[in-house]
Formats: structure tokens, sequence, C-alpha cells
């Protein structure tokens, strides 16, 4: 509550969190820890937050990239 951003970046701190990609299909893998990358964000407004994503699925041995907004409801 009250925070303005996040930036999660070093294996350590993604290692001490719990931070799984999970893909959405009738895949073979299901969820896998992620280990490496980072992950950040920036409140925009109330309730909207922008997310970077730069993250390696090491099940799939592909990363993952993005940049999006969120609204919280």
């Amino acid at each position: 509550a009250g925070s303005t951003d996040f930036n999660y970046n070093t294996a350590d701190l993604l290692r001490s969190s719990k931070c799984y990609f999970f893909r959405s299909c009738f895949c073979p893998i299901m969820s896998s820890k992620i280990e490496s990358g980072s992950i950040k964000g920036t409140r925009i407004s109330a309730n909207r937050w922008t997310v970077e994503v730069n993250i390696f699925v090491p099940a799939t041995g592909t990363p993952v990239v993005f940049k999006k907004e969120f609204v919280l409801q």
C-alpha cells in the first residue's frame, strides 16, 4: 500500500521470491520458477501500473519480454 514502484532484477531476489511463469494451455510444461531476469513496475495513477518484464523461462529455454499497462479493479 502506498508504493509507487517495484524492481525485482537480480537472480538472488527472484530466487527468494515466489515468481513462477505459468502457461495457460494444454502444454506439458505448466509452470517454471523464474530465477533470472527483471520485473519492474511503476504506478502511473491510483489504479494503473506500467509493468516491464524481461525474464528467462528455464523449462522452455526462452525469454519472455513485454511492457504493458495494467488496471487494478
